[in-house]
């Protein structure tokens, strides 16, 4: 098979657990770049955190942020936004609020919160974006988001998890790290904006790569031909892959490209 197109999850994927990408994984893309290949990042990150990633790896694809909710060509133009229902986006602020959780929304081009902890402020330092604090949150009731993150310690995730899903029935939520719990649309994940992308550049899913390590990576793991996950995944996101790598921080991805499209 020839592959047209690889998906990359960014965090504990595509970066080593020290948040930095190994040379050997930069000169693959580039070969992979270099032979045709579209290299398109697929992050729950928001843009601000994708920018200088794509532009320290000379990309030139397009660029799926917010766990498939917003669509960027290569000019950092949008193509799509897939907004949350504001009465949902007000009802999981809400949730967050009564369990005493950290929750951001998105809202012009800011991280919107409730108040000041040391969860959001690591937050917005490592990706890069711009916060508000907002006390009134909870009484919003016209937040138009494309997602809302709901972030804490591994066991305040545990617990909120399936209270939210049986409040949320018709959103989607999954984890993009173990203490990240994503909220979307169901019509919105990764999968649908590869789906995307591939009409867009006539790529049909059989010729696509998709690789990822946690739940929010399921979804395009399961669409693409090749479903990689990296040796560090969760068991969950291994049993959906077609084929699993070496860990994050022994050059995985970098592996993978090898391997399914360069042909070494």
């Amino acid at each position: 098979m020839s592959y047209k197109l690889i998906a990359l999850d960014l965090d504990y994927t595509l970066f080593r657990t020290d948040l930095t990408i190994a040379e050997s994984t930069r000169r693959a893309i580039t070969d992979a770049q270099d032979k045709g290949v579209l290299v398109v990042l697929a992050t729950g990150r928001m843009l601000g955190g994708v920018k200088p990633v794509y532009d320290s790896l000379a990309l030139c694809s397009p660029v799926i942020c917010g766990g498939g909710s917003i669509i960027y060509n290569n000019k950092f133009n949008r193509l799509e936004l897939f907004s949350l229902d504001p009465l949902d986006a007000h009802g999981i602020v809400n949730l967050a609020a009564a369990y005493d959780i950290p929750v951001h929304v998105y809202v012009d081009g800011k991280v919107l919160y409730r108040a000041e902890t040391p969860i959001t402020d690591e937050y917005l330092s490592t990706f890069h974006l711009i916060g508000q604090i907002t006390p009134d949150l909870c009484a919003m009731t016209d937040i138009k988001t494309p997602k809302a993150l709901i972030l804490k310690d591994v066991e305040s995730i545990d617990k909120i998890a399936p209270i939210a899903r049986e409040k949320f029935p018709h959103l989607n939520i999954v984890r993009s790290k173990p203490h990240y719990l994503e909220f979307t649309r169901k019509d919105v994940t990764k999968a649908t904006a590869l789906e995307y992308i591939g009409k867009l550049y006539g790529i049909d899913k059989s010729e696509m790569i998709a690789v990822g390590d946690n739940e929010i990576d399921e979804s395009m793991i399961s669409y693409a031909g090749l479903g990689c996950a990296v040796g560090n995944a969760i068991e969950s996101t291994k049993s959906v892959a077609d084929y699993i790598s070496a860990d994050c921080d022994h050059d995985g991805v970098g592996e993978i490209i090898h391997k399914f499209i360069l042909g070494d």
